[in-house]
This record gives C-alpha cells, sequence and structure tokens, in this order.
C-alpha cells in the first residue's frame, strides 16, 4: 500500500482525463476502458481502511468519514455505473464498482464485533444489508429478466450467463457470497435469490465459488431451523450472527468467536475449522461437507420466501380480519333510548295538538 504522506504528485482528477464531453461520450468511452480516475481513489481509500481494520472497532466519526470518501469516489464513475441506474450493463464493467462495495462491506462489518453496543452492532447490520441490496442492482442489471420473486432454473433465453461467467473473478464471487449471507440473515430472500442464482450461473468456473455454495448452503440450513424453532430475536443469537459475518472469522484479529481459545487450541481450531467451509475441513475431499449444489441453495430461498409470504399472510389476516358482508345500522344514541311515535295523518279541519319534542319525532328526524 501506498501511503500519501510519501507521494508528492496529486492524483488524476475527472477534469484532467475526461474534459467536457457529452453523455454519450463518456458513456463509450467508459464501456472501451475502465474508468481510471475512480479506481485510484478507491484504491487510495482501501489503503487507509485497511489501517483503520487493524483496530478493534472504528469509531462513528471515523465510519463517516469513509462514507463520505467512498460517496465521492462513486460520484467520480459514469452516469450509468451509478446505484440508481437503469438499463442492462455488461458484467465487465462492474469490478471497479464491486470493489467499492466490497470497501464499504468491510467498513460497517467490522463493527459487528462485541466490542461494540449493541446499537452499533445493528446498525452495522444495516449498513451491510443496504450495500448488499446496491450489489444486488448491478448484478440485476447483467441478469435480464431475472427476479428474486420467481426463482427458476437454467433456460435457454439466459443469454447473460456467458458473459457473467468470463468475467467472474474469486473477487466477484466472495462478495456475492457475502451479500447472500446478509441479505438472508435479514430475510431479504429475493434479493438473495438474485445473488445465488448469479452465483449459480458462474458455477465451478472459479473454485471458491463452489466452496461460498457450500457455506451459503449450511447457513441457510441452519436458518430455516433456526427460525422454525424461534421466529423472533434472530439478530441477538451470536451464533447466527457469527456464521453471517462468513469469512471475518477467519481472521485471529478481527473476530471473536476464537477468544475463549487457548493459543494452542486456537492455532488448532483455525486449522480444522474454515470460514469457507462450516464443517471440519480433513485432507481428503470427499470428507467435506455434502451439499446439493445451487440447486438446493436455491430451494432452500423459495422455501425461506414461502414462509415468509405465508407469515405476512397471516399477519394481514390478523390485523386486518374480514368484515361481515352486512353491517347492522347503528342509530343515533338519541333514536336508540326514546321511542318512535309516527305521527298520524292530521285531517282538515282537525287542530293538532302541540308535542313536545321528547314524546313525538318525525321520520324525517331519523334519517
Amino acid at each position: 500500500m501506498i501511503n500519501d504522506d510519501d507521494c508528492e504528485i496529486s492524483l488524476p482528477s475527472p477534469k484532467g482525463v475526461g474534459g467536457k464531453r457529452g453523455d454519450n461520450a463518456r458513456r463509450h468511452e467508459a464501456q472501451a476502458q475502465p474508468p481510471l480516475v475512480p479506481i485510484v481513489h478507491i484504491i487510495r481509500g482501501i489503503s487507509k481502511l485497511v489501517r483503520s481494520l487493524k483496530e478493534p472497532t472504528i469509531s462513528p466519526l471515523v465510519v463517516q468519514s469513509f462514507d463520505l470518501l467512498f460517496e465521492e469516489c462513486m460520484d467520480l464513475f459514469p452516469a450509468h455505473h451509478q446505484i440508481n441506474a437503469f438499463g442492462s450493463i455488461d458484467p465487465h464493467e462492474i469490478p471497479p464498482v464491486i470493489y467499492l462495495q466490497n470497501a464499504r462491506l468491510m467498513l460497517h462489518r467490522h463493527n459487528l464485533s462485541l466490542k461494540n453496543t449493541a446499537s452499533a452492532r445493528s446498525h452495522a447490520i444495516d449498513k451491510c444489508v443496504e450495500i448488499a441490496k446496491q450489489s444486488t442492482r448491478y448484478l440485476a442489471r447483467c441478469m435480464p429478466n431475472v427476479s428474486g420473486e420467481a426463482i427458476h432454473a437454467r433456460t435457454g433465453h439466459d443469454r447473460w450467463r456467458g458473459p457473467l461467467t468470463s468475467a467472474a473473478s474469486a473477487f466477484l464471487c466472495t462478495h456475492i457470497w457475502r451479500c447472500s449471507l446478509f441479505l438472508s440473515f435479514r430475510a431479504e430472500y429475493e434479493d438473495a435469490s438474485v445473488c445465488a442464482q448469479a452465483s449459480a450461473a458462474i458455477g465451478a468456473a472459479r473454485p471458491v465459488n463452489i466452496a461460498c455454495g457450500r457455506y451459503l448452503e449450511f447457513f441457510l440450513q441452519r436458518l430455516l431451523n433456526r427460525l422454525q424453532d424461534e421466529p423472533d430475536s434472530l439478530e441477538t443469537d451470536e451464533e447466527m450472527l457469527a456464521l453471517a459475518s462468513g469469512d471475518l472469522q477467519g481472521s485471529a484479529d478481527n473476530s471473536w468467536i476464537w477468544k475463549d481459545v487457548g493459543s494452542g487450541g486456537q492455532e488448532e481450531q483455525n486449522r480444522q475449522f474454515s470460514p469457507i467451509n462450516p464443517t471440519p475441513v480433513t485432507a481428503h475431499e470427499d470428507d467435506l461437507y455434502v451439499w446439493s449444489n445451487w440447486d438446493g441453495v436455491l430451494d432452500m430461498l423459495r422455501r425461506l420466501l414461502e414462509g415468509r409470504r405465508q407469515e405476512q399472510h397471516h399477519q394481514h389476516q390478523h390485523q386486518y380480519p374480514q368484515q361481515e358482508a352486512r353491517i347492522p345500522l347503528k342509530l343515533p344514541a338519541q333514536v336508540q333510548q326514546q321511542p318512535v311515535h309516527l305521527a298520524s295523518p292530521v285531517s282538515p279541519g282537525t287542530s293538532e295538538t302541540p308535542q313536545s319534542g321528547s314524546s313525538r319525532i318525525r321520520i324525517a328526524d331519523i334519517m
């Protein structure tokens, strides 16, 4: 990593590289070559972030400064690379944006440590889920006609699979995996399904992707069992939170699940337990956790999504019970307390004796 204090050359700026050009020209140039200026500033921010991640916790002020820095980096990207942009995007264009999103995820995931307060940890989860949802938007733009609402299998019209597989790196696979964990943890199953379908398309093209799928299926199975036994207070479950943090527990400096293990036992546990493989790792590949491939992952996400919809339906029925088709007419209290006397027709030539308002009421008054 390069320290800014050791350099006397100023960083490139958008004016020096791009000048004033139209949106179409900037779009074609961005598609032709990687956006150099954002990449330089992202690497500069990551070098500072790596030093901050060595601390047990990151203060809110430092987190805010990093958020502002990464927002400025995001603004340097072309318009069609922005988070709220629409339209399809080539998978080969998203790696610089994914690097930025992953840096933001590492920043906020670091504050899941037990050394932080409960409110700070909850805020960290909120930010991680927000970043994961934003990353899912980029994946969805690379995968036309793919929706988390309808989890489908491979079809002959999925032309996006080839470009996504060729553009996928080990870094992209692990970032998608981290996003899937946090989205599933927060019951954002539609977005998690989009991530899982992207990982399924990559398949065995990257070996780390298989390990990520094995871990994700294990996590979803534990999540499914946990929701069936005790659906509430998931965020206070330290085991599920540790599993959702993924490879954060693979670092002796940042993990908290190894703190109670002795020095000798910790080394042995770290050797046998891998964050990518949730079961003990042996020398033989056949002894690894047997998983159901990506079809099993998608099937479990489908079950979780259906369970959430059923729960929302029951809550809606409990909150808004079905009303009867015929609603009884409620008369005013004054009418209910007083007997109704209909006045007989008055013949001509007869005089009507005035009655008090309390003993006689007209039909018009009732209406």
